[in-house]
């Protein structure tokens, strides 16, 4: 049966376990408040989740500065969203519907590196909107992501993604099973059932539980190893890699909604998929265009993240002529995000359906 849900149910659970909670120890607030912050409009879809206590406390009027902050967010979440991730999302779309013999080993590949991707674009996308919709309104949200895509280890990226839902599940589901105060034992236990329940928050169904028990498995291996001798002497390079491998991996669940598709599409990607004969390979799709597009894609994940960026980024900012750049970089945006909305069909948030 198809249940009709309130959109972003998910989410506005989460407020409101977070509102009873805190309530024991903050200022409730009248009915008005109450609604106003369960039902805040540029968060209730898809997030930030924010604390009771963080909401309640952090309104202050918008200045002009404020509002052209946010309205600098926006515009970079709407090109986030319209310029790179919903045009992977149209060569995602060609890979799977377009190709009836089924896809070739690097086709496969390449679909789940470009999911990787867009994912990324898409989420932190909506999360730029809303904490620039958030500024405008006088409401500081809490950022969502942190260059997930440098992460060396799985726990580091936990750190990056998703911020506000793992703080939530720190503070209303690790702590009060104990957190690390137990012994080793139980510090691991709690770690995995916090993992295998933001499996389930994300859907019901046995591909999200893999996907959320997967990351626990990783995350409880290198609480047990951190410590190792040898575990400290592995390159960093090597926990980048298997840190993005893994992680990539983990999204075909999200891509496909079903394990028994992620485990389909992983044969394919191994080669033992077992589909006929295949018409259309990679280079059909991935052109000139599209293959400039991915690597552009995955430049923009990584390169923000690194330190030398922030340097370079705050010496611009230094300069008197920075500023105007800066203004003009975001007007060009937001005249290609325009275009694009124009000509494209409608895309939803990947995470409108959590």
């Amino acid at each position: 049966m198809n249940i009709v849900v309130p959109l972003g149910v998910s989410y506005l659970a989460f407020s409101a376990i977070s509102y009873l909670a805190d309530c024991r120890k903050e200022d409730p607030g009248s009915f008005v408040d109450c609604f106003l912050y369960l039902f805040f409009f540029p968060k209730v879809v898809s997030g930030p989740i924010v604390k009771w206590r963080e909401f309640s406390q952090g309104r202050q009027t918008p200045d002009a500065a404020a509002v052209r902050k946010g309205l600098g967010r926006i515009i970079i979440g709407m090109a986030k969203k319209l310029l790179i991730a919903d045009r992977i999302a149209w060569l995602i779309y060609s890979m799977q519907h377009y190709n009836i013999g089924g896809l070739d080993t690097a086709s496969a590949w390449i679909l789940c590196f470009a999911y990787y991707l867009q994912i990324y674009f898409d989420f932190s996308a909506y999360s730029d909107i809303a904490v620039g919709l958030g500024g405008c309104f006088g409401y500081g949200l809490k950022e969502n992501f942190d260059h997930p895509y440098v992460s060396c280890s799985v726990s580091e990226f936990w750190r990056r993604w998703h911020i506000s839902l793992g703080a939530w599940f720190r503070e209303y589901l690790y702590i009060p099973l104990g957190g690390n105060r137990k012994g080793s034992f139980r510090t691991c236990r709690n770690l995995f059932l916090v993992f295998a329940a933001c499996g389930l928050w994300h859907g019901v169904g046995v591909g999200y539980l893999i996907w959320g028990c997967m990351h626990g498995v990783l995350v409880v291996t290198e609480r047990l190893l951190e410590k190792k001798a040898v575990f400290k002497k592995i390159p960093v390079f090597f926990g980048y890699l298997y840190t993005q491998f893994f992680v990539m991996l983990g999204w075909l669940f999200f891509l496909f909604n079903s394990a028994g598709g992620a485990v389909a599409h992983l044969k394919q990607m191994l080669g033992m998929g077992g589909q006929g004969q295949v018409v259309l390979k990679w280079n059909y799709f991935v052109r000139g265009g599209q293959a400039a597009l991915l690597i552009l894609a995955f430049i923009l994940a990584l390169v923000p993240g690194l330190p030398v960026y922030e340097k370079i980024r705050s010496r611009i900012k230094e300069n008197k002529g920075g500023s105007v750049v800066g203004a003009a970089l975001l007007l060009v945006l937001f005249v290609a995000g325009i275009a694009a909305m124009a000509n494209n069909g409608y895309s939803p948030f990947i995470y409108f359906q959590y």
